[in-house]
């Protein structure tokens, strides 16, 4: 499912998508494998919206880049921030956020070649504006979980 998905997205066949297309498989592939991803990370990642397929793509690539780390077992872990790292004695709770990409053009993210300038600007905006607003959301979460009024999706 995740690898029919992602070689439908990204399918050229020079090398340059090739290696990026095998790596997001593997990477997306571990994740779930590893018992990282929550219920619904494949689903979400193949559901066809952009904002869910990136926000899925950051998580296990972020996972992926701290291998070397401790993760609890999704299952054990339950509620919460996306990730868990154990650092010896030390519990460190990772958020992932990763916004829309609103004014990136799209070549530049289809890696069709098209678009050879890098959207500073637009990414900048897009991550200013994500830093923002992510903190407001999780204490909103908190509050009401905290008087019984959140319900989970």
């Amino acid at each position: 499912m995740i690898e029919a998905h992602i070689s439908q997205r990204y399918p050229l066949d020079n090398p340059r998508s090739v290696a990026y297309r095998q790596e997001l498989i593997r990477v997306c592939n571990e994740f779930v494998d590893r018992g990282l991803a929550d219920q619904k990370f494949s689903r979400e990642l193949t559901s066809g919206q952009d904002s869910k397929f990136w926000a899925c793509i950051s998580e296990a690539l972020l996972a992926d880049r701290l291998h070397n780390k401790v993760f609890p077992d999704r299952s054990a872990v339950g509620e919460g921030p996306d990730f868990l790292v154990m650092d010896r004695d030390r519990k460190v709770w990772i958020e992932v956020i990763c916004p829309e990409p609103h004014g990136v053009p799209a070549g530049w993210l289809a890696l069709d070649g098209g678009s050879t300038d890098f959207p500073h600007v637009a990414i900048l905006l897009r991550w200013t504006a994500a830093i923002k607003e992510r903190p407001r959301n999780l204490l909103v979460t908190q509050k009401a979980r905290s008087m019984g009024t959140f319900k989970q999706e």
